[in-house]
């Protein structure tokens, strides 16, 4: 997710630091010198460098130079070892996803301007529309491969869960798939209404997961019909009692 290198050509050094809501956390911070030059550390909060908790904290782009009287600026730039700064922070959705800073400018002119300022504000802007774009397609993937109702995996996900199982198999592996439906569960929708239906196949998407083991993957494919894959079995006998376990659950 690190914005490359190529947008910022006038410039020596990128790095962007995302710090959660809680201020206490650490911050996620990744430095771009070239392209082949990239790193990301972990960060406590306070250990940030002032202008970048301002331009956090305050909400407001920051535009910084070695030669400012401002001596709290020089001192964190000096810290830095940057000859000059831009800092503005990254808004998505109205709330605060932390910063995106450039440093030490190279070229004709000498250190950074407002003018410069506003153009890197306008890229931060564009960066916080691609973190849209971003955690759409996420959420599109999401609701592709999942039932909205239960969260568990729906029928696409477990077709390809089954061949993934088969193709990885170790020798002598066994596999087993078992389907299962809810009993009258039509008279529970029908006596009780569709809102307790759903109660309770959300319940035993629930008690599925939960007890359950790693080997063993659930999925909703439709209506109150379940699917269970079972991995790592040596013997079919294997599969008949894994099949008891989950009728007596």
């Amino acid at each position: 997710d690190t914005a490359t290198t190529e947008i910022y050509t006038p410039y020596t050094t990128l790095f962007r630091s995302l710090v959660g809501s809680d201020a206490e956390a650490l911050s996620t911070v990744t430095r771009v010198s070239d392209p082949d030059s990239c790193s990301t550390e972990a960060v406590a909060f306070e250990d940030l460098d002032s202008l970048t908790r301002l331009a956090y904290d305050g909400r407001q782009s920051v535009c910084a130079r070695a030669s400012d009287t401002d001596a709290e600026a020089r001192r964190a730039l000096g810290s830095r070892g940057f000859d000059d700064v831009l800092i503005v922070p990254l808004v998505h959705k109205g709330v605060r996803a932390g910063t995106m800073t450039v440093a030490d400018r190279r070229g004709d002119v000498a250190s950074f301007d407002q003018n410069d300022l506003r153009l890197f504000e306008t890229l931060v802007n564009h960066a916080s529309v691609a973190l849209d774009r971003s955690q759409l397609i996420d959420r599109l993937e999401h609701q592709a491969l999942h039932d909205a109702l239960t969260g568990l995996g729906n029928r696409l996900q477990f077709d390809a869960r089954v061949r993934r199982a088969m193709e990885d198999r170790r020798p002598n592996e066994k596999l087993a798939v078992m389907l299962l439906d809810l009993d009258r569960f039509k008279e529970i929708n029908d006596t009780l209404g569709h809102h307790h239906g759903d109660r309770l196949l959300q319940e035993v998407g629930i008690r599925l997961t939960r007890d359950l083991g790693p080997d063993w993957s659930v999925a909703r494919l439709g209506g109150d019909e379940f699917a269970v894959l079972v991995r790592g079995l040596s013997e079919a006998e294997d599969a008949r009692c894994a099949a008891v376990r989950v009728r007596d659950m």
